[in-house]
């Protein structure tokens, strides 16, 4: 290792490594999307997009899968309707969930003809987590602010023997509390967007509030690497697509929900006490018909 690398060497010795720093344009010059998995044991599954230079969170979405290439491909498609224009590049993992991301981005730059050059990155670009640094350093603050909350409450059920992990357990849990943390997710990443990055010592990355970053980079000394496209091309991909339009993903378990729901009167999960309650009702209700059809 001396003959290969003998300044690494000499650097990890003093135990003083240096910290790769972070570089990113303008916005919208690269995306990086990535999914959130330490909801996923409990059936919650997380995906987020963020831009690189401003900070701003573009999407951030709880649904019953983020491994869905068509789930992936249609929060991208919203957002880029959303803001009628798609990044200059995207980085993400190398997973397939990313597949028709990959496909649209490439089919946009085709059809309305971006020029590349030696001084612009091509449409996407996938690498490994450490390379996708920005989402990846933001998922530990969302740990921190909002998920680790959540895990605590899934382990508490468990502890208490009602979560065990099969499809109905985490069936009625999506059906219980999906709703309420896209609402959550949606109030932090609203936050997010508005609240103040302070300059930090030898950052190279702008300071100030992602909306205005992203909104504004003539106050930062740049312009906007947004590129607009034309409704139709956004229409061609419509069929790629998955609209999330449960929180379930288990149909025949919604329905029977949605039932047990009108028949006791269960209100909207609108907390976390209200949405344990209904939980614990529903399993109990559940477990007692396929009780009672194993007895037959």
């Amino acid at each position: 290792m001396h003959l290969l690398d003998p300044e690494g060497m000499l650097v990890r010795r003093r135990k003083r490594l240096r910290r790769r720093h972070y570089y990113n344009k303008r916005p919208n010059y690269m995306w990086h999307i990535d999914g959130y998995e330490k909801l996923k044991p409990y059936g919650v599954c997380i995906s987020g997009c963020i831009d690189g230079f401003s900070h701003k969170i573009l999407w951030l979405r709880a649904a019953y899968s983020n491994n869905n290439p068509r789930i992936i491909c249609s929060d991208f498609l919203d957002t880029v309707t959303n803001i009628k224009g798609y990044p200059q590049s995207i980085r993400t993992d190398m997973g397939t969930e990313n597949g028709l991301v990959k496909h649209v981005q490439e089919y946009f730059h085709e059809a309305m003809h971006n020029v590349q050059n030696g001084n612009v990155l091509p449409p996407f670009l996938y690498g490994t987590s450490q390379a996708n640094q920005r989402i990846e350093a933001w998922w530990g603050l969302l740990r921190r602010q909002h998920s680790q909350y959540w895990m605590n409450c899934f382990e508490h059920l468990k502890d208490d023997g009602m979560f065990n992990g099969t499809l109905i357990d985490k069936s009625l849990l999506q059906y219980c509390f999906m709703d309420l943390i896209q609402v959550e997710l949606n109030e932090f990443a609203q936050e997010w967007n508005n609240h103040v990055i302070r300059k930090t010592r030898n950052s190279i990355s702008p300071s100030g509030r992602p909306d205005m970053m992203y909104d504004f980079p003539a106050l930062y000394g740049g312009t906007n690497f947004l590129n607009p496209v034309e409704e139709n091309y956004i229409e061609n991909c419509a069929n790629l697509c998955e609209v999330v339009n449960r929180s379930c993903r288990d149909e025949t378990v919604f329905e029977l929900c949605d039932v047990i729901s009108r028949e006791k009167n269960l209100g909207a999960s609108d907390s976390t006490y209200l949405a344990i309650n209904k939980y614990c009702e529903l399993r109990t209700e559940i477990i007692k018909m396929l009780e009672e059809l194993h007895l037959h």
